[in-house]
């Protein structure tokens, strides 16, 4: 049953692609399918998969950043931040790389941070005549930079599974992430002529001060106490954040109905069926399986490099948060037992995570996919496609030889 099981998984996924169905739905219902009646599970064992901590933290950090979302004050920070490039062309693309890194590593993650930039990007690029594409490799790269620390949705996904494993310290992980994609940018922004770049007067906010009203200022101040309170003091996540919601909804910064409608429901629900029918492959021996077939394809210095790979695959097809990490991070245990004590987990928890991450930059990917809708209408997109395929895979080759260099072992 253990490789039946990872067939299940691998249909879920395909079921989930070429149908456009929620992978959490069908994972749901290929779940106790499986578990009940092919490996006689019982419904409280099938259902002991359910990442509670995840999706609390999840729920009460969407919620939050939902509300600064709908009144405007994650979109009035990004006009401030545009501002500072003061006409200076070349700046632009550098500016919202540290933008998009800034904001998604305060909580929102990649998938928020690039639906909220994008479309601003590439406005901005139509007025300074960047290339669309720059911008989409500013966005992508600077979302997957700062979107997997500790307090942001897909850090916390990262962070609590490679617990789970024994990786106690997280930080590593995140610097290798952020320094890989730091490098992917700077890469692509010298391949794709960044450097020619002609100075234009800025007009990407029409020379208007930016204001910050009543309801945004108050949404600003407890946004920056909320991650104080969270990476400083330490405070839980999830509670924090709905705290800080519930804050903001009693000073009527924002409509309640729609704040609630900002939790990234989809999401969590995907998170929530996929981390079901995980369990189930892990009860049915999968897991385990898995664990194996990859070990015997690794050595102790390519593990890490051909797991990235491995990562980079899947998600092209797949949810990083709600696919590939949830299969591929349990298996860190097992295989760096099976390869040996000079294997890390963190190194092969970094290689999972970026693997995971970087190729969404292809259009592919939810990431990519955004900026190519948010592409200006005089641009070529089908010529746009392509490249962003080409720049997210090859992404997941270039992450996987700086990761065998060392930079998984920060």
């Amino acid at each position: 049953m253990a490789y039946i099981s990872i067939l299940v998984l691998v249909i879920t996924i395909a079921v989930s692609y070429f149908t456009g169905i929620n992978a959490g739905i069908v994972g749901i219902s290929f779940a106790y399918l499986f578990g009940r009646f092919c490996v006689r599970l019982s419904v409280k064992q099938i259902i002991t998969g359910f990442p509670v901590s995840t999706v609390f933290a999840l729920m009460g950090m969407t919620f939050l950043f939902g509300i600064a979302r709908d009144n405007g004050t994650l979109t009035n920070i990004a006009r401030t931040i545009i501002r500072l490039a003061n006409g200076k062309t070349i700046r632009i693309p550098f500016m919202f790389f540290l933008l998009c890194t800034l904001l998604a590593a305060m909580g929102p993650g990649p998938v928020v941070i690039t639906a909220l930039v994008a479309p601003i990007a590439m406005a901005t690029a139509k007025v300074q005549n960047i290339p669309d594409l720059l911008m989409a490799i500013s966005v992508c790269s600077g979302s997957i930079s700062g979107g997997l620390s500790g307090i942001s949705s897909s850090g916390i996904i990262a962070q609590t599974l490679g617990k789970e494993q024994g990786v106690e310290n997280y930080t590593p992980v995140f610097l290798s992430c952020m320094l890989i994609s730091s490098i992917l940018f700077l890469l692509f922004f010298v391949l794709f002529g960044g450097i020619k770049l002609k100075d234009v007067p800025s007009a990407g906010t029409g020379g208007r001060k930016i204001t910050y009203d009543r309801d945004q200022k108050i949404t600003l101040a407890v946004i920056l106490l909320t991650i104080l309170l969270i990476a400083i003091f330490g405070f839980d996540t999830g509670s924090t954040a709905f705290l800080g919601g519930l804050v903001l909804l009693l000073l009527r910064t924002v409509d309640q109905k729609e704040a609630i409608k900002g939790i990234a429901w989809p999401t969590i629900l995907l998170i929530s069926g996929m981390g079901i029918l995980i369990n189930v492959v892990n009860l049915s021996g999968g897991i385990s399986a898995m664990t194996a077939l990859l070990s015997k394809a690794m050595t102790s210095k390519t593990a890490a490099p051909l797991i990235c790979v491995i990562a980079g695959m899947m998600s092209s097809v797949s949810s990083a948060s709600g696919v590939v990490m949830p299969t591929l991070i349990p298996t860190i245990g097992e295989l760096s037992r099976a390869l040996g004590s000079d294997v890390s987990m963190s190194g092969l928890l970094a290689g999972i995570v970026v693997g995971a991450h970087v190729v969404t930059a292809s259009p592919l990917s939810t990431l990519g996919a955004m900026c190519l809708s948010s592409a200006n209408e005089k641009t070529d997109k089908q010529k746009m496609f392509t490249q962003m395929i080409i720049i997210g895979f090859s992404s997941v080759v270039i992450a996987s030889v700086l990761g065998g260099l060392g930079l998984f072992y920060l």
